[in-house]
Parts: C-alpha cells; structure tokens; sequence
C-alpha cells in the first residue's frame, strides 16, 4: 500500500458552501442567526433538503462568480474510491479493479461511529487490492441529531475531490452507495445522503468549477455488493459489516454463535441489521447453512430496527422485507415461518 501525503487546501468557496450548509442544517443551537448565501447551483439540493427535513431555513441562492479550477488530468479508466471499509465501498473498489482501471483510496474518519474498525478494515482492503489508500480526519461543525446526516457522503467527497487535485489524479471519484436507491424508499433522515437523487444534486453543483469532475454511483442494489464480493471471499471477509464497532460487540457474536449454532464472518456481531440482513441472503442463497431459528432472530433485528427509527411499528412483515431486502419474500427460506407472524407493537 502507498503512502501518500495531502495537504487540504480549498480550491473554491463552493467546497465552503457545502460545508456551510451542513452546520446549517444542523444548527440545533443557532449558530446561524444571519442569512446563509449559496451558490443558485444549490438549488436542486436545497429543493431536496426543503422537502425532507422536518425544520429547514431555506438559503438564500445567488450567482457567484466563482472561477474555474484547473484540472491536470482526466483518464478514463482511473477513479478514486471512497472507502469506509464496509462491504458497499469494498465491492466498489474490487467493481472497478476488476475493469482495469487504476484505483485509489479514500478514507475519512471522524464522520462515523465504527472509526477504529473501519480505518483498520480499510487499511486490510487496501492491501488485499493492491491500492494506494489515503486516511483524513475530517473535521465537521455542529451538532445534529440525525441517525445520518443527509449531507455526510458530500462532505466526505469534498475532501476526495481536494485529495484527486492535490495528487493530479482524475477528479472522479465513486461511492458505494446503490443508484436503485431512492428517496421514496427511505427514511430521509436516516439515509437520504446515499439516494441518487442527493448525488445527481451534487454533481451539478463541483461542476459549476470543476467541468471534469464526476461521481459514479456503479453499485444498482445490495444484490450487487454480494454478488461481487462472494467472488472473493477473502475480500468479504476483510470488510466490516457492523453498524458500530464490532470490538465493542464481539461478546454478541459470540452469545449468538453458542445460542443458535452458527458460524459468522469477522467482523459481524450478528445483532444489528446490517449483519442480520448479510446472513439471511446467505442463508437464502445457500452460502450459509440455514439456521431457522437464527433466521427467526435476524428477522426480528429487522422489525426492531423500523420500530426504533420511526418511532412506530412495522405495517406488515411484508413491508419489513420490502425495507430491507432486494429479493422476493418468496424466495426466503423462513417464507412458510414468516408470512403469517404477527408484528410485535413495541419492545422493550
């Protein structure tokens, strides 16, 4: 793996505009008292923000005249991979490797929980690829209380963008994020950043000053993820597929391993819905050996996640599939188990 050094400097106030709006819109504590100017190419993203968020002061939009900035290279067939270290991204950069391009790395820490995890998992993937990896502390304003902020991803790609032209690399850059992923789809404020219309939002506007840039969204569904990365089992070994650190709940991976009799990949606790959702399509697609009442158990991580997130019970168990998974509820192995359960009306 490459080592790398980057100096972060910013090439345009647009960069400054974005990060603005993020403390912006998560100005629990009023920083902002006056008026906050963005760029009109902003109008697309604040249409969104508008829409979606339950509090939103809407910016003032005008013209600016921002310059150009100098590109020193565009390839075709090199792109900069925004890596957390998850199995999204980790199909993203082996999605690509796989085409021939020339890959490179990007990893920013301090806009997640699993810091530790993921910057180790990157580290690993990088490795295991045969790319260049460069690890930036991002430093973000304000507090807010979202599950994910809908402007986390941009301001991540901010700083790949600034990395791409420090090091003149092409400034592409992809995420591994599912362009099939919609706004209607899901709970704004809890994924709206990783919905294609977020990112054909943002492309518009690093484009008003840097015509070459462009963001590639490859990955359509989960289904892709898996696809790609049970090609290589080593690489969906090396990914983390945890919510939070999985060093902080190994003891539940372990509790599940004894409890059901199963057997898990590294880095999954086997508790959240990110690691519930994994086993069953491997379960359903005969990857695993299937457990019913494992899958049981994973299923009611499902339902309990909709209930924590919103506040409300799930309508049917249907609409539980239909939240999280990208197959037929025919096709799962529990289909006869499940299809007729009742939904619980709150936990404990």
């Amino acid at each position: 793996m490459q080592r790398v050094i980057h100096e972060y400097r910013n090439k345009s106030r647009i960069f400054n505009m974005l990060e603005n709006l993020y403390a912006y819109i998560s100005d629990t504590d009023n920083m902002f008292d006056d008026v906050l100017w963005l760029d009109n190419s902003f109008a697309s993203l604040c249409e969104i923000l508008q829409s979606g968020l339950l509090v939103f002061r809407t910016p003032k939009l005008k013209e600016f005249d921002l310059p150009r900035i100098p590109c020193r290279k565009n390839d075709p067939k090199e792109i900069t991979v925004c890596l957390s270290g998850g199995k999204d991204s980790a199909a993203c950069a082996y999605y690509y490797k796989k085409r021939g391009y020339k890959v490179h790395l990007y990893h920013a820490t301090g806009v997640n929980k699993a810091y530790g995890d993921e910057k180790n998992a990157a580290k690993k993937i990088a490795d295991y690829l045969g790319c260049d990896l460069f690890i930036e502390k991002v430093w973000l304003n304000g507090t807010h209380k979202f599950i994910e902020h809908p402007l986390k991803n941009y301001v991540i790609a901010n700083g790949a963008i600034h990395y791409c032209l420090a090091m003149g690399y092409t400034p592409r850059i992809a995420f591994g994020n599912f362009y099939k992923s919609t706004l209607d789809m899901n709970e704004f404020e809890v994924c709206a950043g990783d919905c294609i219309e977020m990112w054909n939002a943002y492309r518009p506007i690093i484009q008003r000053v840097l015509p070459e840039f462009d963001i590639e969204i490859p990955l359509e569904t989960n289904a892709d993820t898996f696809n790609l990365l049970t090609e290589d089992w080593k690489l969906f070994g090396l990914a983390v597929s945890c919510m939070s650190p999985f060093r902080f709940r190994e003891h539940w991976k372990h509790r599940s391993e004894e409890q059901y009799n199963v057997r898990m990949f590294p880095n999954r606790c086997g508790c959240c819905w990110k690691c519930c959702m994994e086993w069953m399509w491997l379960a359903d697609t005969g990857k695993v050996e299937y457990n019913e009442a494992y899958y049981v158990h994973c299923y009611e991580i499902l339902e309990r996640t909709i209930f924590r997130e919103t506040g409300s019970p799930a309508e049917s168990v249907q609409f539980v599939w239909d939240n999280y998974m990208f197959y037929p509820f025919e096709q799962s192995k529990a289909y006869e188990v499940l299809k007729d359960r009742r939904i619980k009306k709150g936990f404990h």
